[in-house]
């Protein structure tokens, strides 16, 4: 390989793999590939719009119960969105 493999920006690798038999009438055969990557949690999750790392939540004391007081939402390039709900 010439360079290293990352999941996050080439999640397969597709390619023609052509096998030649050096006879005196040479004859080859080829067949395509398709390489999946299978990831590495190599990222750590972050939340986006997160100051310096954290978030100020304020909830009136009178809140009625069942209000949601947050809303989190943490973005990892391994995986999907992750959302969190606090009530």
């Amino acid at each position: 390989m010439r360079n290293s493999l990352d999941r996050e920006t080439t999640p397969d690798v597709r390619l023609t793999v052509t096998a030649n038999d050096g006879g005196a009438e040479s004859r080859s055969s080829s067949v395509s590939a398709v390489i999946t990557v299978t990831d590495v949690n190599d990222n750590s999750p972050h939340f986006p719009g997160a100051s310096g790392g954290s978030s100020v939540i304020t909830v009136p004391e009178d809140a009625p119960e069942g209000t949601v007081m947050a809303r989190l939402e943490a973005v990892d390039a391994d995986e999907v969105k992750l959302i969190k709900t606090f009530e």
